[in-house]
């Protein structure tokens, strides 16, 4: 059993569930990285983030600029986080 930084524990060695050798190791990165990075990255405001609406003119021009034919598909290696359709 593996516990994660939310402090769930995870059954990691079920092969039904999609966890091998290299689904184990992308859990130890996501986790390593997870808690490497708030000492690596530099806080730039000191509330952190506001959600908030980008003026109508700026979000017309974005939209009328991207090309959804120029889109690709991301490549991503296995990772624990990522969902398995197999056994949903």
């Amino acid at each position: 059993m593996f516990k994660d930084l939310f402090g769930n524990d995870v059954e990691w060695f079920d092969p039904k569930d999609g966890w091998d050798p290299l689904m184990r190791e992308s859990l130890k990165v996501i986790n390593k990285v997870n808690q490497d990075q708030p000492k690596l990255v530099p806080a730039f405001t000191d509330v952190g983030y506001v959600k908030t609406k980008i003026p109508k003119r700026l979000h017309d021009f974005i939209l009328e600029q991207r090309d959804v034919n120029d889109f690709l598909p991301e490549r991503a290696l296995p990772s624990a986080y990522q969902v398995n359709k197999k056994n949903e």
